[in-house]
């Protein structure tokens, strides 16, 4: 009986802990399609910020050429209690030369998220030289 309720806790603990990213992923990800990249520059992993200072990240972030204006979270697979990989789709468009109206495409794309002292952050595909990849 006490391994079965250990199991249950277990379990009950990695679902809170889904539930806790999901929340934070939706946060992110809002901030982005409103392109409140000040917002989105609090979620990213703390080796980028250490590295790419607020001004300069926000800087970057506004592309005129590209805008994502939606997201769909699929799956998401714990690769270990502290390290999550999520799967999105991204709804981007993109302003092509000679067309009158912008082009709309989906992306596939796998999301990275590592959780540091119980808070998760957003991971860059390309982590700065010298951080987890």
């Amino acid at each position: 009986m006490v391994i079965f309720s250990f199991v249950i806790a277990c379990s009950y603990s990695k679902t809170n802990e889904k539930e806790r990213l999901l929340e934070v992923v939706n946060e992110y990800w809002n901030a982005v399609v409103k392109a409140d990249w000040d917002t989105a520059y609090e979620y990213e992993y703390p080796l980028l910020k250490k590295l790419v200072s607020r001004e300069t990240y926000v800087f970057r972030r506004g592309n005129p050429m590209a805008h994502i204006v939606g997201y769909e979270i699929g799956d998401v697979f714990f690769k270990k209690p502290d390290e999550a990989i999520v799967n999105l789709k991204l709804r981007v468009k993109l302003v092509v030369p000679g067309n009158s109206k912008p082009a709309e495409i989906i992306l596939s794309v796998k999301d990275r998220w590592y959780k540091i002292k119980n808070k998760w952050y957003h991971v860059p595909r390309k982590v700065p030289k010298g951080g987890r990849g």
